[in-house]
Order: structure tokens, then C-alpha cells, then sequence
């Protein structure tokens, strides 16, 4: 959690880390083995669209503190999508039947104004809307 420890404020706490679901990591791992098995007649492009299909995905950090709710994407070009706590209106939940198979869901987060912060494939989603909605009471 890098960039999470780094922004954080003194008194702010890591409530939840919110990992990214294995499907994420399902896609690498098929373009892995499938670069690797061409690797011979390839090499040095194979190289080059690993670390375009990895960087990506080893690069999101997504977490819950005990002042905000995080989401940073990228390592050359970062971005942070951040909500208060104290601005949290509502936590919405959305999960596809795949989503309930595979155990996925969408984490919506609603603040004041026009922000929103869309978590997407979340495992364990139920625990996830859980630790916001007790770091939004706990904030209080």
C-alpha cells in the first residue's frame, strides 16, 4: 500500500484493504503462458505487452482508511479517485449472476455533489460495504 501510506494524514488509519478479485489476475496469467509458449520467436515483443498487461493490473490500489476511501490506479501516470468519509451519502451494491458465482461485485460510493467512486470486481463485497459503512460511522 504505497501510495495509500504515503497520502495518509497522521491520525489516519488502513481500515480495509480491498484486493483486486483473481479474474484480474486470471487475464495476465493467460497472456503470460501464452507469451511465454511464443516466447522463442518473440522474445522481445513478448516482453514489452507483459509488462503493458501487467503493469496495470500490480499497480491498483484500492483501500478504506479511517478518513477516506482510496482508489490509485497507475505507475508512470497515476490517478487517485478519493471520497471523504464525512462525504459518503450513500454505498450501493451492484453483483451479476457471475458476480454471485465467482464471488464479484461493484461497490457504488455516492458523496455529496457530483463525485462518485465506482470499485469494480470487488471480492468479498459484502465485507467491503460493511467496513465503509462502519468507517463512515466511526468517522462521525
Amino acid at each position: 500500500m504505497g501510495y495509500v501510506k504515503r497520502s495518509s494524514a497522521e491520525d489516519e488509519a488502513v481500515v480495509r484493504n480491498i484486493p483486486l478479485h483473481w479474474l484480474h489476475y486470471a487475464g495476465g496469467l493467460f497472456w503470460t503462458v501464452l507469451l511465454v509458449a511464443a516466447a522463442p520467436f518473440t522474445l522481445g515483443i513478448s516482453l514489452v505487452f507483459l509488462l503493458f498487461v501487467w503493469i496495470p493490473i500490480l499497480t491498483i490500489e484500492r483501500a478504506v482508511t479511517t478518513h477516506r476511501i482510496v482508489f490509485k490506479k497507475g505507475f508512470f501516470n497515476i490517478s487517485s479517485d478519493e471520497m471523504q468519509l464525512a462525504a459518503v451519502e450513500t454505498v450501493e451494491f451492484e453483483q451479476s449472476f457471475l458476480g454471485q458465482i465467482l464471488g464479484y461485485a461493484t461497490i457504488k460510493v455516492t458523496g455529496r455533489g457530483v463525485s462518485n467512486l465506482d470499485l469494480k470486481m470487488v471480492p468479498d463485497p459484502y465485507d467491503v460495504k460493511k467496513a465503509i459503512e462502519r468507517a463512515e460511522r466511526d468517522d462521525d
